[in-house]
């Protein structure tokens, strides 16, 4: 057999388990996701930042960003025998969800509604559900590096290639435990 048959092979062999299995499986992680995340969520709408800003959680879409989120991990899983995926590309994938569908969302749905804090609410969001998956508080890079981080998830399509390899020289940068961690 040569060697362009069997790497078609096992193409087709991550293929056809890819298509059976990711879908379910990545419907059944989410759940626990979920609940990890809405946690980071109350911490964010709690903080002094969101401090007069009425915000609430849009489950479904909180719900889709993690199954994409895992679906996600199962491909590169499946495909680039990375098993398992590493942290930094884990929170490169849940930062492109996340700020992908915005589940942080105005309780009134006006234009006034969005000003202040209400305005980098989701980005904010995508940003602690990244450093979630890593070995550094959200607050200790520097405020410039939040500031392109949260611009990035608002206005930028994020490539978790390039945001897996941003988010481990952050973690080099900035070597530390977070002070809290999910339940």
């Amino acid at each position: 057999m040569a060697k362009n048959d069997n790497d078609s092979e096992i193409f087709d062999k991550c293929l056809k388990y890819v298509q059976e299995n990711v879908t379910k499986e990545a419907l059944k992680r989410a759940q626990a996701l979920m609940k990890t995340l809405g946690w980071h969520y109350f911490k964010l709408r709690d903080s002094k930042l969101m401090d007069r800003v009425d915000l609430f959680l849009d489950e479904a879409a909180l719900a889709h960003a993690c199954s994409a989120f895992y679906a996600d991990i199962f491909r590169v899983e499946a495909f680039h025998s990375v098993n398992p995926t590493d942290d930094h590309k884990k929170a490169a994938h849940i930062f492109r969800w996340i700020s992908r569908f915005r589940p942080v969302r105005p309780k009134e749905n006006s234009p006034t509604s969005l000003k202040g804090a209400a305005v980098i609410a989701n980005g904010m969001f995508a940003m602690l559900c990244a450093f979630t998956f890593l070995n550094i508080n959200a607050f200790t890079p520097s405020q410039s590096e939040r500031d392109h981080i949260v611009y990035t998830s608002m206005y930028r399509d994020i490539d978790p290639r390039e945001w897996a390899m941003i988010f481990y020289q952050l973690e080099m940068r900035h070597p530390e435990k977070p002070q809290s961690s999910a339940p």
